[in-house]
């Protein structure tokens, strides 16, 4: 009976100790049918374990379009015009501040990051310090605080003053369709 309740409580102790290693501080909530836009940066950045991200923002208009950037500035807009897109993309929520990285790492697998520094949220500086690109696409950096995020080992800071990681969004991406969600 002892060891029961020992064990019972290990469990709920422990189990309670983990972080949550995806972010609900932000809403989060997109769908792409990339298979109605064969060959676009998405899928490539999807596809293989390059350790490659591309960068992925939405832009109102007459229609939809989903703006996306690579690592070396080439920018592709793919215009959503369906309508089972356009209502995929009219309930859209890409964190932060509109912008999402996406991509396969070295060993990982696909991970989703808000395109927004962490740690400059936390301390309250607000929406103004999108992060950039750094290290040929390896890496995120913010010029607000300096630091740097490694994309290939789940966000951690991986240059200037320690911290907290990326803020990471569950993602999933099979039979050509992309989905996001905190």
């Amino acid at each position: 009976m002892r060891f029961r309740i020992f064990a019972i409580l290990a469990v709920l102790f422990f189990g309670s100790c983990g972080e949550n290693q995806y972010s609900t501080d932000y809403y989060c909530r997109l769908t792409f049918y990339s298979y109605m836009h064969t060959g676009n940066m998405i899928e490539s950045a999807l596809t293989t374990s390059s350790g490659m991200f591309v960068n992925i923002t939405r832009k109102a208009g007459t229609v939809y379009s989903l703006v996306i950037t690579d690592c070396n500035g080439n920018k592709e807009t793919i215009s959503i015009t369906t309508e089972v897109e356009q209502t995929a993309i009219e309930n859209a929520e890409l964190g932060a501040n509109n912008s999402l990285y996406v991509g396969c790492s070295f060993s990982n697998g696909a991970f989703c990051y808000d395109g927004q520094c962490p740690n400059c949220l936390a301390s309250g500086s607000g929406y103004k310090y999108p992060l950039t690109f750094a290290k040929d696409g390896l890496w995120l950096y913010c010029s607000k605080c300096s630091r740097s995020y490694d994309l290939n080992n789940y966000g951690i800071v991986a240059d200037g003053e320690g911290g907290l990681s990326l803020l990471r969004y569950r993602i999933s991406y099979g039979g050509g369709v992309l989905n996001i969600a905190n």
